[in-house]
């Protein structure tokens, strides 16, 4: 049986102001360069993209952010641990799914690309289970305060 390439550890309600929702997870080395190079590819087709309003410039600056946090773990090789906000977490996911849709087809592929495809096609269930984990838990927490 294979490892797993990224494992939720928590998903915890109650966190920093700026984070009431954060999500931990051990990620594989190959999972980390994975996600960095998808969110790279992701955020340069962004960038090549004008930007219309003051909202997509914000969410251009945040997928920027959430590609540069994963560039030292790609770089370093290593197994990580990954604590990330709840929008974070549905930046990640969608802009895996988006990358995954873009790229996967029948035309050729080099085999990096097939094995980085089939990696995030493991990732991505454990990352909606996780979302929706997290949204579960913001309800939960709306509740409490209201």
């Amino acid at each position: 049986m294979q490892e797993s390439p990224l494992q939720i550890l928590e998903v915890r309600a109650g966190g920093a102001d700026d984070a009431p929702v954060t999500i931990t997870a051990a990620v594989s080395a190959k999972a980390s360069e994975a996600i960095f190079v998808a969110l790279s590819e992701q955020r340069a087709r962004r960038r090549s993209e004008r930007a219309v309003n003051a909202e997509e410039v914000l969410a251009l600056r945040e997928h920027v952010a959430l590609a540069e946090r994963f560039q030292p773990l790609a770089s370093a090789g290593a197994h990580a641990i990954v604590r990330l906000s709840a929008p974070e977490l549905r930046t990640c996911l969608l802009e895996l799914t988006d990358y995954a849709n873009r790229v996967d087809g029948e035309h050729y592929q080099p085999a990096e690309l097939r094995e980085r495809v089939a990696l995030i096609a493991r990732i991505s269930p454990i990352l909606w289970d996780a979302n929706a984990a997290a949204a579960a838990a913001e309800d939960e927490l709306a509740h409490a305060t209201h």
